[in-house]
């Protein structure tokens, strides 16, 4: 942010859905440990294991800029980009 460059993630440019929280030997496992690692992640598919995971620190990443996006953008921008609500 203080460096003049623009933020790492926008949410204007950001469409993927994060990964699932899985470790990597699941996912390199694949089967039926990868289904019940799969069957195991909570509604927003995070890991209920309370384990951190590579996957868990990208998502955790991803989520931290998107936030940082938004809130540089409230900031910085006009009042014609942001409003009470959206920061309610």
């Amino acid at each position: 942010m203080l460096t003049g460059r623009p933020p790492s993630l926008s949410h204007r440019y950001f469409s993927c859905p994060l990964p699932l929280d899985l470790d990597a030997d699941d996912l390199t496992t694949g089967g039926e440990r990868l289904e019940h690692a799969i069957n195991s992640l909570d509604r927003n598919s995070r890991n209920t294991q309370g384990e951190v995971y590579g996957a868990t620190i990208c998502r955790m990443m991803v989520m931290y800029a998107m936030i940082q996006d938004e809130i540089m953008e409230m900031f910085v921008g006009t009042q014609a980009q942001w409003s009470v609500e959206r920061l309610e």
